[in-house]
């Protein structure tokens, strides 16, 4: 549901949009990214919610929600770029803990007296 994946949110639903469009990846986490991949509509879905005619005020939130996103016609791919933005600065700050280990290594080795 697209609610409960979105509840914990610090921020509206309006403004989760916005910094997706705007791809303003310091403002989002993983987490949200994540929620956001898992509930994303599919192509048919945006465009059952984007033909809608009546009032916006009128939708529930999570319709609502769906029909901000279908507004960008990019929103899909912008997605997709925070998600590997945001998963390479995992996996880099998790090698550069592994070369920070291997550097002490071998400045303990190099400084060693019995080497």
């Amino acid at each position: 549901n697209v609610l409960i994946a979105l509840s914990g949110l610090k921020f509206s639903l309006e403004e989760l949009v916005g910094r997706l469009s705007r791809m303003n990846v310091r403002s989002l986490s993983s987490d949200t990214i994540d929620r956001v991949v898992a509930i994303f509509p599919t192509e048919e879905e945006l465009e059952m919610v984007k033909s809608y005619g009546g009032s916006v005020a009128a939708l529930g939130k999570a319709e609502r929600f769906l029909y901000e996103l279908g507004k960008d016609a990019h929103i899909r791919s912008k997605i997709s770029w925070i998600q590997f933005i945001k998963g390479f600065d995992t996996a880099r700050s998790g090698v550069s803990r592994s070369l920070d280990t291997v550097k002490r290594a071998i400045e303990s080795l190099l400084n060693s007296q019995g080497i």
